[in-house]
């Protein structure tokens, strides 16, 4: 869990909008989507915004865990070829960092 909190702020520092843009941008991706699916498609599915939501959850969270568990074994290639940490700790690790960072991108 500190793994994850840390990397949630050192990601963020620095930045104008800092912490804030995590909510910001998953918010304004929702909106345009709404829009492209409600108004441009003219899609008069009930709680769309329920499913945009949720897939755009599943989707981001999917991609979040993928990209930093590679990023994660490219770094730590050394200690996994001597068998130092069980892959499993990787594994929560970069789960708990995605389902931390954001729900979505």
């Amino acid at each position: 869990w500190v793994l994850a909190k840390t990397d949630f702020l050192k990601r963020y520092y620095g930045s104008v909008l800092g912490l804030l843009w995590a909510l910001i941008n998953p918010l304004a991706q929702l909106a345009l989507y709404y829009f492209v699916f409600t108004v441009v498609f003219e899609n008069k599915q009930e709680n769309m915004v329920s499913f945009l939501f949720l897939g755009l959850v599943f989707y981001n969270f999917f991609a979040e865990t993928s990209t930093i568990a590679a990023s994660i074994a490219l770094r730590i290639c050394n200690i996994l070829a001597k068998r130092m940490l069980p892959e499993m700790v990787i594994l929560r690790t970069t789960s708990a960092k995605a389902a931390g960072i954001r729900a979505s991108r």
